[in-house]
């Protein structure tokens, strides 16, 4: 049995860190109100849509258990395996997610909402590289853990802004007329 080492705690950073980057990305959906008007017309297409976000969401605890068995038999398990298995279910997690978001409110994506897109999954694209070219597990997993970080981190610095637009169109389209 081996000890801790620093892949093995790369692993559980990483583990942790797409947990909470998934986690919130999802909840950046702007879901509740829109089905609440809507949920004659979404509701069927967003539960299931929701099949591969969940798909995704355990084969990227498939992945980190194969990163895990990468560390303990290299022999048998390839760095580049490792981080095909993770690297993967976290692009079809992303993909996915902004599938959900269109069905939403439509494709209310700004050009710096798609390059933000863009940019995760060339940071997902690089990490496999890097792992074709021999580079060591912890270095391409912490790029892959980072792929939903660059989605919240442009959310936050604008696409909240266009979010909320999208919300406010419609929220007029759904006004009640007054009395």
């Amino acid at each position: 049995m081996q000890g801790l080492s620093v892949d093995l705690l790369v692993i559980a950073f990483s583990g942790v860190g797409l947990a909470f980057g998934m986690w919130w990305m999802y909840f950046m959906l702007p879901s509740g109100e829109v089905l609440h008007h809507e949920r004659d017309r979404k509701a069927f297409p967003w539960g299931y849509g929701h099949i591969p976000v969940f798909g995704a969401i355990a084969a990227v605890g498939a992945g980190l258990h194969v990163a895990a068995y990468a560390v303990e038999d290299p022999e048998h398990v390839s760095v580049l395996r490792a981080v095909v298995a993770v690297a993967v279910p976290i692009a079809l997690y992303l993909l996915a997610v902004g599938v959900l978001g269109v069905g939403l409110v439509g494709w209310a994506k700004s050009r710096f909402e798609v390059l933000t897109l863009l940019g995760s999954l060339g940071a997902i694209a690089i990490a496999v590289a890097l792992a074709a070219a021999g580079a060591p597990l912890a270095v391409c997993l912490l790029l892959v853990t980072l792929a939903p970080a660059i989605q919240i981190v442009g959310d936050e610095v604008t696409q909240a802004r266009s979010r909320v637009r999208a919300l406010e169109r419609f929220r007029s389209a759904h006004a009640t007329p007054g009395p």
